[in-house]
């Protein structure tokens, strides 16, 4: 009896108020509204919030997978504890899904052991033993490096890379970055890309950053004309710095040296030009302060782009759902609400013109966030009185023939020349 009792007082007493406890922590934690993210902005002091995307189920991030292996912790099912499955292969697998920063003293030692074991007795390539971590030493410096690649920026972290695509034939850590930056697509069928080759029709894409900083070369991040990240070969969109040193190469001996502006025609029958444009437009709609920027332009600055203000509704619209752009690509060199140009021009006066420029918050001739457009507009673009980055230099000389502002384009200012 006395025991009996004893078991309920404790059941009653203890275990129950516990229970409850800890449904009421589960409650707390996974009811209400969960698909959302939220900033505290520091210029107005307001909290931010837009809603994410809906949780899937098994959805682990690259980042947890990466931790997750290398960890490797035993996990085993049972007593009421079972696990995904995948994540079970996961830690066991011995597939890694991190990239391994080593110091100098660890880099030596594994280039000197893939030095004498490259060749096999056959004379044959034989594959190097995987690396784990209880195979290299801590390092101070390295974990300096990677706080402070945690804090960076992608434009931050290019200023250190060399213009080489990295060697995935040979390369592990190459090969996991590649497939990391390139197979997002691998959910909607796509196979899984082991060669910078293999990807190069990615390069032009926005969010294909990773990629540029992995396949810099092949992405065409050191060529002025014809490359194929084109509008996003810039370190903003992660081309290494050190690329910039290839622009001279071509200026001196290659298509962008003559300091001429390219004929108006070229921007319907240069598939790079096109595709230098649609990007633009792709950046752009991508950024809504760009576009806030644009309809304020567009409806309260009317008059000064000769939009007549019953009009500008349309006007903006015609940016939106790339009507202006389809136009002007098209050789009709049309503003947005069906009439020339204020000032009549076309070409590459039309892009670089400053109506062009307010209009769309875009300045295509400048060469800091995205690739310039001068190296086919030098002229429109400033380069024979400014000079600067990408311009052609033939600009720095005597102008070629044919290089003088067309009628209707007022001469630039002259202001000191600048890396810029």
């Amino acid at each position: 009896m006395i025991v009996s009792g004893s078991v309920l007082a404790v059941f009653f007493y203890g275990i129950c108020p516990f229970y409850g406890r800890m449904n009421q922590a589960y409650n707390i934690m996974c009811s209400g509204e969960k698909d959302f993210v939220m900033v505290h902005n520091a210029a107005t002091g307001m909290v931010e919030a837009a809603p994410s995307f809906p949780s899937a189920p098994n959805n682990a991030t690259n980042s947890e997978l990466a931790v997750l292996q290398l960890a490797r912790p035993e996990i085993e099912p049972g007593n009421g504890f079972n696990p995904p499955q995948f994540l079970v292969q996961v830690a066991r697998s011995g597939n890694r899904s991190a990239m391994l920063d080593m110091s100098v003293s660890d880099l030596q030692r594994v280039l000197q052991g893939l030095e004498l074991n490259s060749v096999g007795k056959a004379g044959e390539h034989t594959a190097i033993r995987r690396l784990e971590l209880r195979d290299l030493t801590p390092s101070l410096g390295v974990m300096l490096k990677l706080q402070k690649i945690e804090s960076a920026q992608i434009d931050d972290l290019v200023d250190e890379l060399a213009c080489a695509d990295m060697g995935v034939s040979l390369n592990e850590q190459a090969t996991l970055a590649l497939r990391r930056a390139a197979n997002r697509e691998k959910q909607h069928g796509h196979r899984e890309y082991q060669k910078c080759a293999e990807v190069v029709w990615m390069c032009g894409w926005r969010n294909r950053s990773q990629l540029r900083v992995i396949c810099p070369v092949t992405c065409g991040c050191g060529k002025l004309v014809d490359s194929p990240a084109n509008f996003f070969a810039s370190s903003q969109f992660g081309c290494p710095r050190a690329c910039e040193s290839e622009f001279k190469k071509e200026l001196l001996g290659g298509r962008a040296a003559r300091c001429e502006d390219v004929a108006p025609v070229r921007f319907n029958e240069d598939h790079a030009l096109r595709s230098y444009f649609n990007q633009a437009f792709d950046f752009w709609l991508s950024r809504p302060e760009m576009m806030t920027a644009s309809h304020t332009a567009v409806t309260l600055k009317a008059e000064e782009l000769d939009i007549p203000r019953n009009q500008s509704g349309h006007a903006f619209t015609s940016l939106l759902n790339g009507s202006f752009l389809e136009s002007n690509l098209a050789g009709r060199w049309e503003f947005p609400h069906g009439h020339r140009h204020p000032r009549g021009l076309t070409g590459c006066q039309f892009w670089a013109s400053w109506e062009v420029t307010l209009m769309l918050g875009l300045d295509f001739c400048s060469s800091g966030s995205f690739r310039s457009l001068r190296p086919y507009c030098p002229v429109s673009c400033g380069c024979l009185q400014a000079g600067g980055r990408q311009c052609p230099t033939a600009c720095s000389g005597d102008p070629a023939p044919g290089s003088q502002p067309l009628e209707g384009q007022p001469a630039w200012p002259r202001w000191p020349k600048s890396p810029h």
